[in-house]
């Protein structure tokens, strides 16, 4: 235990990653210094109150869903017990008269009422059934569910057959027979199967192992005690009724109890409960219905009741009827006494309807909070309590009401009907006890507890599906509390695959194909799933191209936090975990990887004596530290990267502080295909393909490998914190066929197009994408922040079919403008899910300008209009393939798209019935203010460039806000004269309602409320020019955002214009670019040329000469260069002028033998910014591999100009195409709707709300005439609007149930560390520290705040001191917590006093004590055995060998040949060095082991 820790190996790295640092400034006249201001905003908000309400929410939730449900298990039990009494023949009741309370009276309950009692019952029973058969039939109409095979079809039916007839005979029988506390106590003796199969299912722990078997026996003869005490020792008419029901009652669990375990034929019974998992659904959705058959064939059987009276007196029995009164009369002689109908009384209508909905509402609360518990992690208490507290308080209640009404019948008069009550028991409590041998209770109680106490002990996942949850689909409503218990799934599905997989063991090939796989299985064999596979691995991916400072600094804040989260979570696993087993469920494995577009500047705007790195990824170099500064509050030196250059461009390797990797891929655009979707392309098949695939193991550990492998996209202004992330990976962890998750994104930013967007990106995720994860799935999981799994990116057309080329119009349309969306479409149609998580927030910069916004979307609509499409156009085979997309999710997206192309006539229409409102103006000339403008836009659109559209657009834009103030008024207006029960008043206090009660049910974000304002007088810039402008420049398929067409080159200072000048260039009279043979002008103010021509400049003509003379400079030195490393090329003419190159080697010119070839790196290695780096070269086999994917998918695209022409024809077709389709089907729209309106009075429908009544007097014939006029609505109209009534349903209901799913992810995550501690008692010091580690291990690695003092009680009186003095001491107390770990093990071996902020108990703090100890002394041994070694090597010898003086060409191992295992998942290089083997090998370059060790 606790072995293999080598801590030499830490301080070694630690002073190599010391001397490869940028040099720390110790001047004092430079220590002035300029500490970050405190982050507020984006993802560092403060959060304190926020979780204090979590932790308030989560307590509450305890000690409700504990409430609730024991009260409503009392409630079903108390009803269903109420329902069999009264099955009974000839049942009677003691009848309470208030009048003569002294007089016996008892209520005979009719024939007809008793009917009714069965019914109830009957439908009780069903409830649960009919919601079986609903989802059996959903799931099984809209996924592919295995058909069961004969064998598993009667297995099932047999088992619960058996269950119906036993329940059956225990309420129509046993229960009419038994009083209402035996009938309660009986419920717990119906574990007798389970409780067989649990002693078959021998303990395998050696920790009390005899112990829980004979407590396994006792649980099984305490059960069976139910089958001989009360049969044979009580007076029951029918002995051999309790025994056969309590047994046959029983079989329905015996599926989850079947283990591996058991002896008696394990091999057959539990690989056929495995093939009843995946056709569970099918075989229920007909043995549901028979169950109900049945169930009441068993109740008709019973009651020997005619068969026709079952339904001719049906109804009667549930309305108003008479019941007899009879008088029992004493009589002083011995003979029985005499009855005598005293009255006949009326009961009170529906009294068995509201018994029966009280058991079912009640049952069913029972299955929900149960389930809820067990999602949210809070089963033990809140689920596993209360359900085993059900019968001991039903029992109390109803004995001390049955006292009550028994001491007093008149007791509860009012409360409870005077006719109905229970089969009261013996009063006596010794008798009770004794002679009814009621003490049996106890021991099926007990014995039902301990065959339950899985319930105790949670495995499921947070958030897990009902599947994971329970074996069973629903419930028994009858006997709820018993259904729960045991239908509770004892072993999560995950383990069962992880006790599959350990029975596995995979062949593998005896012979490796090279070196590496031989070295790789001799470390580990290659049988079975590993452990160390099912370690979540993360490749974080991001996507750099312009970004700016501010942008890139949100990202690489965001990376450092995910370093430090995932170093917390290694430390507290290697320092504090138990043992090699005891894996942390949070723990993932990072990478860090961004792919840098066009990360190189053309040679022909390189200045002299630079570096050809563009300014962008000279920022990502330079403000690393920086962002650590502002993440630690201290000033972080981070190593220089490690240089490598590539066959795409080159590559920077980071070492962060938290030892995770970051890696920059700077991409030349000249040797490798540039814009986003080829990064993603590039690493894709870098991480996947070449990562896992060229793997040395099983197919079935790559499998598992890829299946917990995620691919974290992000964009390069991204901002979030670690805890997002794990929410994504929670998700993942819960639905194996989840391939995307994607987060809530904020926009960032400032001005009115933001505002617009907060609230737009807030409708949008509260409503729309919550709608497509609650019905559906999210069809979009964006670029930004999206968590992907590889398994589902190695899919069959996934990753292959994203490499696809677009060779077509339309392709550059879906492919290359929206990839994100494409990707997404992709997963779906190989039935992979994308789910939506609104806990996971992250942050992005949002366009701030109104060009630039425009831009982004007019990439972002007509991607995803073509993607629906083409979604919809192959909607059978993906609702065949894909088990989260049904034919009502496919026609709800249809009914979107309808709208958003119809989208621009509504506003259109909107706009001219507000104007005729507003301004009292008559329709035609409201129709024409509207269409002109728009008109005026369309034709802009297409004949104009995009710097007059985007200039149109914006006018026309603040136009139209001016407008949609008044169209306010008018709706005012409109509200006034029409009345509120109008459809345009009800639509739109719907629409506003649901917003505002949106907003409320999302309080972190109700501030987006507020720019609600901006976004209604925006909606028909947004709605309608926006749309028209992306369709009418369909043809352009350019970035638009982040362009940045010159590149990095001198700033040509132009001087500055007057006004005239200004606007003359406005209307394009400044253009010098060209020059005619014929020009005229009129004093330059207006110019005509004819024969135009470019301009010849004299300064062009001197820029061509230079570039002249460096190309032959150019040619001359590589003749140099050739010359002195041994290869010379000679230029000769031949006859026909054209050059030849003749090579000479250096067998021509004879060198030296020590002379040899070099060959020159590039100019980038050398840049002033990476002088402190070392340079690094790839693996053989990664070279090959980035040459191999090049070639084949990322070679640069290289157009000839009539192949740009084609593709711009083609374009240019699909835009006319696009827009004359579009045009015409709004303009169809719009004549329809408009002529309606026009002849409303003739062809209209009548509005039957809010009627308005007008009295006329008619004075020629001296009438008042009284006249009503309805609202005359057209009908096209009233159709949109019930259009987007049910559409705007459709999302508020789907909106509620995520908010709830939220709630659940939310609670699930939230830990009570304050509030429930366990009793400390009972928990051994490693279990509490493992409880804490992870939050030690927080505090510990972090560094000291440098400019926040006031935590540490030693630097108050410096803090009194002036500015100068703090410097001073700073500056003498310099320390560097560059190193995570380091700072971890300064505070672990001196047990840093912080641990007074955790309540740990004195055993652990003495076991810390124990370990730090023993960690001190292996330091300081393998310290002295190191310089005992080093004074016997004469000089430091071995020592030298392991630091490099230089730069280094050993290959950086990328391999992909190396195991996973231990605890790493994939193998993050250079971050430990546990072993030295190969002595030539620098730190650097040597592999971390795959394993986290543990300190001893």
């Amino acid at each position: 235990m606790h072995s293999n820790y080598n801590d030499s190996s830490s301080d070694e790295e630690a002073s190599l990653l010391n001397s490869y640092r940028t040099p720390q400034k110790d001047k004092l006249w430079d220590s002035f210094q300029d500490p970050p201001p405190p982050q507020t905003g984006g993802s560092a908000v403060d959060t304190k109150r926020f979780e204090s309400f979590k932790q308030i929410l989560k307590l509450f939730t305890f000690i409700f869903v504990f409430v609730v449900i024991l009260c409503a298990g009392v409630l079903a039990k108390s009803t269903f017990l109420l329902m069999a009494v009264h099955t009974q023949y000839d049942s009677r009741v003691k009848y309470c008269n208030i009048r003569y309370p002294y007089r016996e009276l008892y209520a005979i309950i009719p024939h007809v009422q008793r009917i009714a009692w069965i019914w109830a019952l009957v439908f009780a029973f069903s409830l649960p059934e009919v919601g079986t058969i609903f989802r059996s039939a959903r799931i099984c109409f809209f996924r592919n569910i295995t058909k069961p095979t004969t064998m598993q079809f009667s297995l099932v039916w047999f088992f619960e057959t058996c269950h119906v007839v036993g329940l059956g005979v225990f309420a129509f029988l046993v229960l009419p027979d038994l009083d209402v506390v035996k009938g309660l106590m009986l419920t717990n003796s119906v574990c007798l199967v389970p409780a067989l199969l649990n002693v078959l299912r021998f303990s395998k722990s050696p920790k009390n192992r005899f112990l829980i078997n004979i407590l396994n026996i006792l649980s099984l003869l305490g059960q069976a005690t139910g089958l001989i005490i009360w049969p044979l020792l009580t007076n029951v008419q029918d002995v051999w009724l309790i025994p056969l029901s309590i047994t046959l009652i029983s079989f329905r669990w015996w599926e989850n109890f079947l283990s591996n375990s058991i002896c008696c034929g394990r091999f057959e019974l539990t690989k056929l409960r495995e093939q009843l998992e995946k056709s569970r659904y099918y075989t229920y959705l007909f043995v549901a219905p028979w169950k109900i058959i049945l169930f009441f064939m068993v109740g008709f059987l019973i009651s020997g009741i005619h068969f026709r009276d079952f339904f001719y007196q049906f109804p009667d029995g549930w309305k108003e009827h008479t019941i007899d009164i009879v008088e029992v009369m004493p009589l002083h002689s011995e003979t029985t006494p005499t009855e005598k109908l005293a009255t006949q009384i009326l009961s009170p209508p529906n009294t068995v309807l509201w018994v029966f909905l009280l058991q079912a509402i009640s049952s069913w609360i029972v299955y929900v909070f149960s389930k809820f518990a067990a999602k949210v992690y809070i089963q033990s208490f809140s689920m596993a309590l209360p359900i085993n507290l059900t019968v001991p308080v039903a029992f109390l209640t109803l004995a001390t009401i049955c006292g009550f009404r028994a001491s007093n019948v008149c007791a509860l008069h009012g409360f409870f009907p005077d006719f109905l009550f229970f089969k009261e028991p013996i009063i006596n409590f010794f008798d009770f006890v004794i002679e009814e041998h009621a003490w049996v209770w106890i021991l099926w109680l007990c014995s039902q507890a301990w065959i339950t106490k899985y319930l105790w002990n949670q495995k499921n996942d947070k958030n897990a599906a009902s599947e994971k949850i329970f074996v069973l689909p629903m419930y028994s409503s009858l006997l709820i509390d018993q259904c729960i218990a045991l239908n509770r799934r004892r072993e999560d599905q995950n383990e069962m695959l992880k006790k599959k997989d350990m029975l596995t063991s995979k062949h593998e090939d005896d012979d490796p194909s090279n070196v590496i796989d031989a070295k790789a299985k001799q470390y580990q064999p290659n049988k079975g799933v590993q452990k160390s596979d099912k370690i979540p691995q993360i490749y974080v991916c991001a996507t750099m191209w312009h970004e700016t400072k501010e942008e890139m600094m949100e990202f690489l804040k965001s990376i450092l936090r995910l370093d430090e989260d995932q170093s917390a979570h290694r430390l507290a696993m290697k320092y504090f975990g138990k043992n090699d087993d005891n894996v942390d469920n949070e723990y993932y494995e990072l990478e860090t990887h961004i792919f840098f577009d066009d990360a190189f500047v053309s040679n022909q705007y390189v200045k002299p004596n630079t570096s050809p790195i563009n300014s962008y990824v000279r920022d990502l170099i330079t403000n690393i530290e920086e962002a650590a500064r502002l993440v630690y509050q201290t000033n972080i030196r981070i190593a220089p990267p490690v240089k490598m250059e590539t066959p795409y461009g080159g590559r920077l390797v980071w070492t962060l502080p938290g030892k995770t990797q970051m890696i920059a891929h700077l991409k030349d655009k000249n040797k490798i295909r540039h814009k986003k979707r080829w990064s993603q392309v590039m690493y894709m098949y870098y991480l996947l393909g070449y990562r896992i695939m060229e793997l040395d193991v099983s197919p079935e550990r790559k499998l598992e490998i890829s299946h917990n492998t995620y691919l974290l996209a992000l964009d390069g202004d991204i901002d979030f914190q670690p805890h997002a992330v794990q929410l994504l990976i929670g998700r993942m962890k819960v639905n194996p066929d989840l391939g995307a998750a994607c987060g809530r994104i904020h926009p960032v930013g400032s001005g009115p197009m933001v505002w617009y967007q907060v609230f737009e990106y807030a409708i949008g995720h509260w409503l729309q994408k919550a709608t497509e994860h609650i019905i559906g799935c999210v069809l979009c999981s964006p670029g930004c922040f999206s968590l992907f799994r590889g398994r589902a990116l190695m899919e069959n057309s996934v990753m292959k079919k994203y490499t696809t080329t677009s060779e077509q119009a339309r392709h550059y349309v879906q492919y290359d403008q929206g990839e994100d969306r494409w990707l997404c479409t992709l997963l779906l149609k190989q039935e992979f899910r994308v789910e939506y998580s609104a806990a996971s927030d992250a942050y992005t910069h949002a366009p701030e300008a109104f060009n630039e916004f425009y831009n982004q979307r007019r990439r972002w609509v007509p991607s995803t209009m073509c993607n629906i499409l083409d979604l919809l156009a192959d909607a059978k085979s993906i609702v065949k393939k894909n088990n989260s997309i049904s034919m009502p999710y496919i026609f709800y997206q249809g009914m979107l798209m309808v709208g958003t192309i119809l989208g621009p006539g509504t506003i259109f229409l909107m706009m001219v019935g507000a104007l005729v409102s507003v301004f009292s103006i008559d329709i035609w000339t409201s129709f024409l203010w509207n269409f002109l403008p728009l008109l005026s836009f369309m034709i802009i659109c297409y004949f104009c460039k995009q710097k007059y559209q985007l200039i149109a657009a914006f006018v026309i834009s603040a136009v139209y806000c001016l407008v949609m103030m008044a169209v306010m008024i008018g709706i005012m207006i409109q509200v006034k004269e029409d009345g509120i029960l109008s459809p345009s008043s009800l639509f739109f206090f719907i629409v506003a309602g649901q917003i505002i009660i949106t907003g409320l049910l999302h309080p972190q974000e109700i501030k987006a409320l507020l720019f609600g304002i901006v976004y209604y007088i925006t909606i028909p810039s947004m709605y309608m020019l926006l749309v028209i402008y992306s369709l009418f420049n369909l043809n352009d398929v350019s970035w638009g955002t982040r362009e940045n067409p010159q590149p990095a080159a001198e700033v040509v200072v132009k001087k500055p214009e007057g006004h005239m000048q200004k606007i003359l260039s406005f209307l394009g009279s400044n253009n010098n670019d060209e020059e005619g043979s014929i020009d005229f002008s009129i004093s330059n103010c207006f110019r005509c040329m004819l024969c135009t021509q470019p301009k010849t400049k004299s300064e062009q003509i001197q820029l061509l000469q230079i570039s002249d003379q460096l190309n032959q400079l150019d040619g001359k030195l590589k003749h140099l260069e050739l010359k002195l490393s041994g290869e010379v090329s000679i230029m000769v003419d031949k006859e026909d002028d054209e050059m030849s190159e003749i090579s000479l080697s250096k067998d021509d010119f004879p060198l030296p033998e020590e002379e040899k070839i070099i060959n020159y790196l590039p100019d980038w290695l050398c840049d002033k910014d990476l002088k402190n780096s070392h340079t690094e070269t790839l693996s053989v086999k990664e070279d090959e591999f980035w040459m191999g994917l090049i070639d084949k998918y990322l070679k640069p695209l290289e157009k000839t100009e009539e192949e740009k022409n084609v593709m711009k024809e083609a374009l240019a077709s699909l835009r006319d195409t696009s827009a004359l389709a579009f045009v015409m089907l709004n303009a169809i729209f719009v004549l329809i709707v408009f002529l309606l309106q026009l002849k409303k009075s003739l062809l209209h429908i009548q509005w039957p709300f809010n009627a308005v009544n007008y009295i006329i007097y008619d004075a020629d014939n001296e009438e008042i005439i009284i006249k009503r006029e309805y609202l005359q609505l057209e009908p096209i109209g009233l159709l949109f609007v019930l259009f987007f009534g049910v559409i705007l349903l459709v999302q508020f209901i789907a909106m509620l149930m995520h908010r709830f799913s939220t709630i659940s992810q939310i609670l699930a995550t939230t830990s009570l560390n304050c509030y429930c501690k366990k009793n400390y008692d009972n928990v051994s010091p490693e279990d509490e520290l493992s409880m804490h580690s992870i939050e030690i291990a927080r505090i510990w690695q972090k560094p000291k705040k440098q400019w926040d003092e006031a935590d540490d009680k030693a630097q108050q009186k410096i803090e009194r001191r002036d500015t100068i003095s703090k410097i001073l001491h700073q500056h003498q107390n310099r320390q560097d917590y560059s190193n995570l770990e380091a700072n971890f093990k300064a505070k672990y071996e001196n047990l840093d006093e912080d641990l007074h902020r955790f309540t740990i108990s004195r055993q652990t703090v003495n076991m810390l004590n124990k370990r730090r100890e023993t960690v001190i002394e292996t330091k300081k041994f393998r310290k002295s055995q190191l310089m005992s070694d080093t004074s016997r090597n004469h000089g430091n010898e071995k020592w030298m060998r392991n630091v490099p003086t230089g730069p280094t060409t050993s290959p950086p191992q990328y391999s992909p040949a190396v195991e996973r295992n231990g605890f790493q998942g994939h193998v993050n290089d250079a971050f430990e060095m546990d072993s030295y083997n190969n002595e030539t090998e620098t730190p650097r370059s040597r592999r971390r082991q795959s394993k986290i060790t543990f300190a001893t």
